[in-house]
């Protein structure tokens, strides 16, 4: 039973995490709260052609308005960072760099303990997961439809703050790269560290570093030093920069007023402000003297809004809901010829249905974390090629590792369905819901675990690597925050190429060994650019 369950999972994707807003318990909900009753005959085939068409609706109005409170909060906490750097017109290159890192690192702080402590990005983050990894699958489509129409507002609202840093700062985009890949890879990086946060909290462990003006510690962690890393790939000194007027007003939304100290406002105490259509709205007024017939139009929202309400008070599901124990008896039928039946299952086997999808779930994890970690075994054998004659030359080796390894590595798991499925599982179970994670124990558990043996993997790849091209890791960090930091990009950049921004192209650059034009996927770039900011020369070596 748990092949055909698994079999089914692969064949027909996740469920869209609503399955338990049924008809029945809207209606109940309507009656009781506004003293409306409907009926199925008003509803299938007169608004929604089923319910499963009902259910896809209210995850995909949730959907809307979660990311645009959570796409314009961070733009807020963004621009709240940089709200405090005053252009200086004489400040030297150096001087620059010092401030982008210290918005870095304190802003960048700031923006991910937010999001990881929101209920608003929880709930975001496994819908997004879910519609993702079956991004192409009829079911999922208004999900994807009304993602993919937020994901270009937010890019638009984050490119256009990113662009008023970089003028007071006094930065630019490196040549050959745009504002638009910067920003599509630091959000790609982000949330796969908010997602592999709910499972392992390596990313936000605090560290202290060297940095200060004068080599003194300052507080760090192992995000935000992939966020310097991934800042310097793609930035540099404008040599042409005027300072901008600063009596300019950049109007941040929920921005605390110049004279507040501590962090920006939390996530969820900005929702009040949601475009027209996004965000879910109350039903219409209703009240003892309304009429009993409305227009199909009022009856729409009024079922969409009390669904949206009921997803927000239940959480997500689980991702299996759709494999009920007829569906999977079906499908062992026709394969063995022999039908089981609840009662030889039911209280022998599982205790209910619920048990058995997530053993499913279980099966799932192990089979697929196989899939993530074997792509570790197909780099070591390039080793042998590479030139360790001079630093520059370590250094451009390690860079052709990640140009070549890095989109070999992005292109089978971008191709692989199953693990797509399997990070649509682990973002629906360690970040869809508290009441997903509470139910789901030991898949967190099977998550957690097969994070270990993915992370054991890459840990001995990076170590072979390191040792071989003769670097180590810089004061503070450890191979453990490489690993995470890496894996983390992988599987934000594979997510998104999915479905929200399916590409960002490909750039050009001169990096081969005489100076000619390679070929870089912006990921590959990434990972260079992580690997440049964990790792150092090691001159006894």
């Amino acid at each position: 039973m748990l092949r055909a369950g698994r079999e089914l999972l692969w064949e027909e994707g996740l469920a869209v995490g609503a399955e338990h807003v049924t008809f029945s318990r809207v209606f109940a909900r309507l009656e009781a709260t506004e003293g409306v009753r409907v009926t199925h005959a008003s509803v299938i085939k007169r608004i929604w052609r089923n319910q499963e068409a009902y259910q896809t609706a209210v995850v995909a109005r949730l959907a809307a308005a979660d990311q645009w409170n959570v796409g314009k909060q961070l733009d807020a906490q963004l621009v709240w960072a940089i709200d405090s750097i005053e252009p200086d017109a004489e400040a030297s290159d150096e001087a620059r760099w010092r401030a982008a890192i210290k918005v870095v690192r304190t802003g960048g702080a700031a923006t991910f303990d937010s999001v990881v402590r929101s209920r608003v990005w929880p709930r975001f983050a496994g819908i997004w997961a879910l519609a993702m990894a079956d991004s192409d699958c009829e079911r999922m489509a208004p999900i994807v439809a009304a993602l993919t129409e937020g994901e270009r507002r937010d890019a638009r609202r984050f490119e256009g703050t990113y662009a008023a840093a970089l003028d007071i700062l006094g930065l630019r985009v490196r040549f050959p790269f745009t504002l638009h890949q910067f920003s599509v890879l630091l959000g790609a990086y982000t949330e796969g560290s908010a997602i592999r946060d709910r499972v392992d909290s390596t990313m936000s462990q605090p560290i202290e570093r060297p940095t200060g003006p004068a080599g003194e510690a300052e507080a760090w962690t192992p995000f935000t030093v992939g966020l310097e890393a991934l800042t310097r790939a793609f930035l540099e000194v404008d040599p042409d920069w005027t300072p901008p007027d600063p009596a300019h007003d950049r109007g941040a939304p929920c921005r605390p007023a110049a004279s507040e100290v501590g962090s920006p406002t939390t996530l969820e105490e900005c929702t009040d402000d949601v475009p027209a259509g996004a965000a879910p709205r109350a039903g219409p007024t209703v009240g003892p003297a309304a009429p009993s017939r409305r227009r199909r139009e009022e009856l729409r929202e009024l079922l969409l809004s009390t669904g949206v309400d009921l997803l927000v008070e239940d959480g997500l599901a689980s991702g299996a809901a759709h494999l009920g124990f007829r569906r999977v008896f079906d499908r062992v039928e026709a394969a063995t010829g022999t039908r089981p039946h609840n009662a030889a299952v039911i209280g022998r086997i599982w205790p209910n249905q619920a048990a058995f999808q997530q053993d499913v779930l279980l099966s799932v994890v192990a089979e697929a974390t196989e899939i993530m970690a074997g792509t570790a075994d197909e780099l070591p054998p390039a080793l042998v090629t590479f030139d360790r004659s001079t630093v520059e030359a370590r250094w451009r080796s390690l860079g052709q590792l990640c140009r070549t390894g890095g989109a070999l590595t992005v292109e089978a798991l971008g191709a692989s369905r199953r693990w797509q499925r399997w990070v649509g599982v682990w973002a629906l179970v360690t970040a869809g819901s508290e009441r997903s994670v509470d139910a789901s124990t030991p898949v967190r558990e099977a998550l957690r675990q097969g994070f270990g043996v993915t992370a054991t993997r890459y840990e001995g790849l990076l170590l072979l690597v390191v040792g071989h091209l003769g670097f180590r890791l810089r004061p503070g960090l450890t191979l453990r925050h490489l690993t995470t930091a890496a894996t983390a990009l992988i599987e934000g950049c594979v997510l998104r190429y999915q479905g929200r921004a399916r590409s960002t192209g490909f750039v050009v650059r001169p990096t081969g060994p005489n100076g000619e034009d390679e070929e870089w996927t912006v990921f590959s770039v990434g990972l260079e650019a992580l690997l440049r900011g964990f790792l150092e020369v090691d001159e006894g070596s």
